[in-house]
């Protein structure tokens, strides 16, 4: 856990006739980083011919991508239904159903055929019921409201809204409504007369050309209408209340289509969506074999810790007829001048993968240096805890954290991830509130450390240890400056690993850096214990910072005869002086404003005392004698809401800001590759 996991390299040679059981036996382990023969081995890979990638016989000769797109389709039609999940699924190489690409691809379009003409169906549906809200919206906003319409105004027409009286012959009525439906319309009939019907048409003005050339290609006769009890505004209305009633109706109707249709063919598209997934994974293992006439080569990583049942389990498949050849990442490297990158496994136990999650979400660390999961982990939360200290809220953030994954049950594992974290950082919450005595925003809780509340309120903390927020702030330092030299101690680590002694004592985070950083925090407490009148004494300011910047001179010069420039002219010194100039600035103002950048944890602890204070305010200026209403309990509520919500997102990018740029700064090295073996769940 200390550092990355140790990794084997492995080549392989098995029977060609094994090849099918050994690439179902690697998938159902889910070992296997694999690496191409030809980045092990070019010269001698150069000789043999490379696999042609197929798939096993039940699927044909399908391609990957073919696979994967097929993959793809099932999986967004799972997503639109609401509690298909396939994350759940189980899965196993050996019961995985056979797979015949062309027959499922058929279904899968016909099936394709009959969602997409659902959904061309709802959004018919969406849009007409659209043009009916707007025109309701125009008619009963005035011009055919309450009162109803006045007869002198079908000619003219009023606001938005234009209005068409006449007549059309009866045996056309269905015509004539399904042409005003392109647009937004509504159409009263009047009791019959002989052969011919009565109507008042509505458009918006917008429409009105269209409509009356529908109205005249089926027969329309402009005319007054009969007169009539009623007010044909609300007849209208009713009308279109009417129709809009009827559509939303048959949308849920599609919508319950949408999902009957989907839930029939539930069980067919989890076993065809196993089959893909098992044929590609497959598949994606025979690209990396490389074939003679008779066998197939192979070659991956895998953690030192799972070699041996690697190793059994191919025996077992192949018998005698297998030849194995273990190599160190050294020897990996040594032969291959660098160019194959051993990958970088975070083995940490679960309560930590939340972790990892802000680690890899920065970089993948370096093969075999430390890997930061637990210290990230300790310092993440300790910054949030001292951000977002309250115990009311921060049980907020654990149910939120808890019952997130119950609602969404087709989260991803990163987002159940992150739920986690959230429960975490709640529970930071909980115990900061606790040693602050803060609960929903009120001291009501005895403090354990000090009172947070009253010391930002002027008044006295409960701790004589802790008189005002420079205390609060001086805290910040120290708990800064103990995150920074943890990063400067796991750096030297690394260092020493790698047998970099170069950089072990020049660099900014080597000795020397680090020798600079602690006599400064020396001489700063020093100076400040003295109420900033004198510095130490002169000896050690030689000691502290003379010594190390002469010897830190020395380094470009080092580095240059290291290289083979042993000419070292005018402009060469020139060249030096101006790096260690700029070095030593860049170490001293780097430090210090990596040290001054922890304070503001405590500022955003303090604004988060601050605004649950000016809610408390407000809340009392809702009523007379500044006691309990149900306005203040309102400002109360939203209040914590706000800051819950505020807050905690800004105490989380902090806190994630200063690991990655005040913590990790000073060790991490990004250059990994994370280690990614082809199973059954990954890739």
């Amino acid at each position: 856990m200390m550092f990355t996991s140790p990794m084997s390299h492995l080549t392989a040679v098995v029977p060609g006739k094994s090849a099918d059981a050994v690439s179902r036996k690697l998938l159902s382990l889910g070992m296997l980083d694999f690496v191409r023969m030809e980045d092990f081995a070019p010269e001698e890979i150069s000789l043999l011919s490379s696999s042609g990638g197929t798939v096993p016989d039940s699927a044909g000769k399908a391609s990957l991508s073919r696979l994967t797109e097929d993959r793809l389709r099932i999986e967004n039609i799972a997503f639109s239904l609401n509690g298909f999940s396939l994350n759940s699924v189980p899965l196993s190489v050996d019961t995985a159903p056979s797979l015949d690409v062309v027959s499922l691809e058929q279904s899968l379009d016909d099936l394709g055929r009959q969602l997409q003409e659902i959904r061309n169906r709802q959004q018919e549906i969406n849009r007409e019921i659209l043009k009916l809200e707007e025109f309701r919206g125009s008619v009963s906003g005035g011009d055919a409201g309450q009162s109803g319409l006045d007869p002198a105004q079908f000619s003219t027409g009023s606001g938005f809204l234009a209005y068409l009286t006449g007549s059309i012959p009866a045996d056309v009525l269905e015509s004539v409504r399904s042409r005003l439906k392109r647009f937004p319309s509504v159409a009263i009939e009047l009791p019959r007369q002989e052969d011919r019907l009565p109507l008042l048409i509505m458009v918006l003005k917008r429409d009105l050309r269209e409509a009356e050339a529908a109205l005249f290609d089926s027969g329309w006769v402009e005319g007054k209408l009969p007169v009539q009890e009623g007010h044909p505004g609300r007849e209208a209305l009713a009308s279109l209340e009417g129709k809009i009633r009827e559509l939303k109706t048959g949308l849920s109707d599609t919508a319950a289509e949408y999902t009957r249709c989907i839930e029939d063919k539930r069980e067919w598209l989890t076993q065809s969506w196993t089959a893909l997934l098992v044929h590609e994974r497959l598949q994606k293992i025979s690209l990396f074999y490389t074939r003679t006439r008779r066998t197939v080569l192979f070659s991956g990583w895998i953690p030192r810790a799972k070699c041996r049942e690697l190793e059994d389990a191919l025996r077992e498949v192949v018998q005698k007829s297998l030849w194995l050849e273990w190599h160190s990442p050294q020897e990996v490297n040594a032969g291959t001048d660098g160019r194959v990158k051993v990958p970088v496994e975070l083995d940490n136990p679960g309560f930590l993968k939340p972790f990892e999650m802000l680690v890899e979400n920065y970089s993948v660390p370096a093969y075999g240096t430390v890997d930061p999961t637990a210290f990230v982990a300790v310092a993440f939360l300790c910054m949030f805890g001292l951000m977002f200290g309250d115990a009311g809220q921060g049980l907020v953030l654990i149910l939120a954290g808890l019952l997130a994954p119950r609602v969404m049950k087709n989260a991803s594992s990163g987002m159940r991830r992150l739920f986690t974290l959230i429960t975490y950082c709640g529970t930071a919450a909980v115990v900061s509130g606790l040693l602050f005595g803060s609960f929903f925003g009120y001291p009501l809780l005895p403090p354990l450390w000090f009172n947070y509340h009253a010391l930002v309120n002027g008044h006295a903390s409960g701790s004589p240890a802790i008189r005002s927020v420079y205390d609060i702030l001086l805290i910040t330092i120290y708990f800064g400056i103990s995150i920074i030299a943890l990063g400067l101690f796991i750096n030297w680590i690394n260092l020493l690993k790698q047998g970099d002694w170069f950089s072990l004592v020049f660099e900014k985070g080597g000795f020397l850096g680090g020798w600079i950083y602690g006599w400064g925090i020396y001489t700063a407490f020093f100076f400040a214990g003295t109420g900033y009148r004198s510095l130490p004494p002169g000896w050690q300011l030689i000691v502290g910072f003379l010594l190390p910047a002469l010897v830190l001179f020395f380094k470009h010069p080092v580095s240059s005869a290291h290289h083979g420039n042993t000419h070292i002219g005018p402009g060469m010194i020139m060249t030096f002086l101006m790096e260690w100039v700029v070095e030593l600035l860049e170490i001293f103002s780097g430090y210090l404003a990596n040290t001054l950048s922890f304070m503001r944890v405590a500022g955003l602890g303090i604004a988060h005392v601050s605004l649950m204070t000016a809610f408390d305010q407000i809340a009392a200026m809702t009523t007379s004698d500044g006691g309990v209403g149900p306005w203040s309990v309102l400002i109360l509520i939203l209040g914590n809401v706000l800051v819950i919500l505020l807050e905690g997102l800004s105490a989380g990018i902090q806190s994630l800001r200063l690991n990655y740029y005040e913590f990790f700064s000073k060790y991490f090295s990004g250059s990994g590759k994370a280690y990614a073996p082809i199973s059954l769940r990954n890739n």
